[in-house]
């Protein structure tokens, strides 16, 4: 198979992404979403975030994606704005189990990009 010439050149991939995944305690799925919701757009809009993904597991466990323009932009990435530490506190009182985060380093970006949304279709 070829390579179509539109293939994008690393200076054009994501500089550092990161995935999170935890087990929560039953129950808590709903203010777990609300808290992580919460410092997400808190990060995309004042932390140079570049944007996350939560996923919902077939094993019960939650797992995040989070791309961030450089390790150094989600390292220096502070929770400090009083809306993000209520919200962390929140995440961290509906987590049974935290797994360590593993940070990528993309090498090939294939990913299809649709028009930006200015809400979720879900969350009206």
């Amino acid at each position: 198979m070829s390579v179509p010439p539109s293939q994008p050149k690393h200076s054009d991939l994501v500089g550092f992404a990161v995935i999170y995944r935890w087990r929560l305690k039953p129950g808590s799925e709903e203010l777990f979403v609300h808290d992580w919701r919460t410092i997400t757009l808190e990060f995309l809009h004042s932390q140079g975030s570049l944007g996350s993904r939560l996923h919902h597991c077939d094993d019960d466990t939650w797992v995040a994606y989070a791309q961030w323009p450089t390790r150094e932009a989600w390292e220096k990435a502070d929770l400090a704005d009083s809306k993000c530490l209520q919200a962390s506190d929140g995440m961290q009182d509906a987590i049974e189990e935290t797994f360590p985060a593993l940070p990528l380093i993309p090498t090939e970006d294939w990913w299809v990009m649709r028009p930006a949304q200015t809400k979720h279709p879900k969350h009206k």
